[in-house]
């Protein structure tokens, strides 16, 4: 079980939600016309890319859209090259590789967790993602190549919690401390946008 206190964050931030993801999709459209009447071929990042694995993608809440466009980053451009592109309906915006989110994933998150900013929403993606076919041997190569595992090692454990499949108090204790900073950081954020916690 989570524990008491600021565990109230870990239910959804409620608010206008809805209307700023549509919002922002609405837009995302209109700037995917704009560059593919110039034959610009844009690729979506994070949380939208994100959003396509959960059951109801509007529930991955995201007030923006990552995109990457150009040339250059020869890594990212490796890893968007591999295979076919598939689009979001009604787009050219093209959705990366799963492999390509789940590493952008992981790399977002501990720069997030780094900063003090790890939120519910990055357990709540990272129980979306490990859900998925994954080649989760080349995954664990590629964290232990960019020094990602041992917060992925975190990051399941966290994901295990919120799941159930694990008790808060069979956390380690550094494992507890990134818990319980993740539910107040939950907290701030959404008292700080005027939000209700449910």
């Amino acid at each position: 079980m989570c524990p008491e206190g600021p565990a109230a964050a870990m239910v959804r931030t409620v608010g206008d939600a809805a209307g700023t993801v549509s919002v922002s999709w609405a837009t995302a459209c209109k700037l995917d016309r704009l560059w593919a009447a110039v034959g610009i071929r844009a690729t979506v990042l994070k949380g939208r890319a994100i959003s396509q694995y959960y059951a109801l993608p509007h529930h991955r809440y995201s007030c923006d859209l990552d995109v990457f466009i150009g040339e250059g980053w020869e890594r990212a451009c490796e890893l968007l090259e591999s295979g076919e592109p598939t689009f979001f309906e009604g787009t050219m915006l093209v959705c990366p590789p799963l492999m390509f989110s789940v590493m952008l994933y992981v790399e977002h998150a501990l720069g997030d967790f780094l900063r003090g900013k790890l939120l519910l929403k990055h357990v709540v993606d990272w129980v979306v993602l490990r859900r998925q076919a994954v080649d989760w041997e080349a995954f664990r190569t590629k964290c232990k190549e960019f020094c990602f595992d041992r917060f992925v090692a975190l990051i399941e454990a966290l994901a295990d919690v919120v799941e159930g499949q694990m008790e808060y108090d069979a956390l380690p204790s550094a494992y507890k401390d990134a818990f319980d900073e993740m539910l107040l950081e939950q907290e701030a954020s959404a008292s700080a946008a005027g939000s209700s916690v449910v």
